[in-house]
């Protein structure tokens, strides 16, 4: 790890819990899944980790400012800007692996906006390679900027055997796995929110936090849980997303494009890009978010177009709303869906909102952010 990591990692120590004299395997793994996530030494100019488009600080999103107000994240060249918004990696670990559910009919699970990878050890070597994320230019780079440092030349071998240095496709798995267990950890995934303090008894709900609980529940007023209950029977524990995949009309941000290159005309095909599922059906479908932390994890959508999670109620809203004609943050016309021809109507189906159900939901929204983002909240 290079001086500008460890300041990082130092800097960060109030909100990471500090790496611990590890007894087990499954520890050691966890420790080095960290020290890796820190480490700007993993990328092309030695100036970039995960940590910079995750911030732990920031519940895991991408810091402001950047060129583009957070839509998307700079890469190790400082130049190039992806399409996507970094999403939050809070609980990330609770997406079960990628599959077909055969009895809805649809794709479930898996990690990016559009399900790319099927595991958290798929998602973590990505970002390692991609030329507008951390560009290493191939598992050989990676190996010797690994073997550049004593604590995984001492450590790796104690979690995956003395074989692990042998080749470079065993380290990168032995990367990836440690990665994957860091973001398994509980620290990921405390859930110790004021909402999970109301279920244990351990907090009141005022009465708009209460209006917005029911509103958000009710299966006849709205329809968030159509999207945002995994359905595991009980709300301890709820992450808040079905981890399903639909095309809801989001628009271009066409001033992300205009930053990053991007043709204008270029239509994100979102799920359909990932390997071997280009004849599922339907064009534009991107990963319901987790609910969790997502009151302090501005801009939204997968395009970051959108920065206040009012106008994110209110473009769910005018689907069944011909009164929410414009975008209360432009003040315009909802722009045009990016994918329209596959939109997934039905399940945006529900009642229309009035401004008082907008204003509870978010008062329940308030409720969800882990212990240590509460103080993030803009009241």
């Amino acid at each position: 790890m290079n001086v500008k990591s460890a300041l990082a990692y130092i800097a960060l120590a109030s909100v990471v819990p500090g790496v611990y004299a590890a007894q087990t395997i499954d520890e050691i793994k966890v420790n080095l899944g960290q020290t890796l996530f820190f480490d700007q030494n993993l990328s092309l100019n030695r100036n970039q980790s995960c940590a910079s488009c995750h911030n732990p600080a920031l519940a895991f999103t991408a810091p402001e400012p950047n060129q583009v107000e957070s839509a998307a994240s700079l890469g190790s060249d400082e130049t190039s800007i992806g399409d996507r918004n970094t999403p939050s990696i809070n609980y990330a670990a609770s997406s079960p692996e990628l599959h077909f559910d055969e009895s809805l009919g649809r794709f479930r699970g898996g990690q990016f906006w559009d399900g790319r990878a099927g595991t958290l050890e798929n998602q973590a070597r990505q970002p390692l390679f991609n030329p507008k994320e951390m560009a290493l230019t191939d598992k050989a780079m990676l190996s010797k900027r690994i073997r550049q440092t004593g604590y995984y030349i001492e450590n790796f071998p104690k979690a995956f055997g003395l074989p692990v240095f042998s080749d470079d496709k065993s380290l990168l798995a032995a990367v990836a796995a440690s990665l994957a267990a860091f973001q398994k950890a509980d620290f990921f995934r405390p859930f110790d929110s004021k909402y999970d303090r109301y279920l244990h008894g351990d907090y009141q709900l005022s009465a708009m936090e209460e209006t917005g609980r029911s509103l958000f529940f009710s299966k006849t007023r709205s329809n968030c849980t159509n999207c945002h209950r995994y359905g595991r029977g009980g709300d301890l524990m709820e992450p808040f997303s079905n981890f399903s995949y639909y095309n809801i009309g989001v628009p271009v941000n066409r001033a992300l494009r205009s930053k990053n290159g991007m043709d204008q005309g270029f239509r994100d095909a979102g799920f359909t890009l990932a390997t071997d599922r280009e004849s599922f059906p339907g064009r534009g479908r991107f990963k319901v978010p987790v609910l969790r932390n997502v009151v302090v994890t501005s801009p939204y959508m997968h395009n970051g177009i959108f920065r206040q999670l009012k106008t994110v109620l209110e473009f769910h809203d005018r689907h069944n709303n011909r009164a929410r004609s414009l975008n209360p943050e432009t003040r315009s016309l909802w722009a045009e869906p990016e994918t329209a021809e596959w939109i997934d109507s039905t399940i945006l189906e529900g009642r229309i909102l009035t401004d008082q159900d907008i204003d509870a939901l978010i008062a329940f929204l308030k409720l969800l952010p882990d212990r240590r983002y509460e103080k993030l909240i803009d009241d």
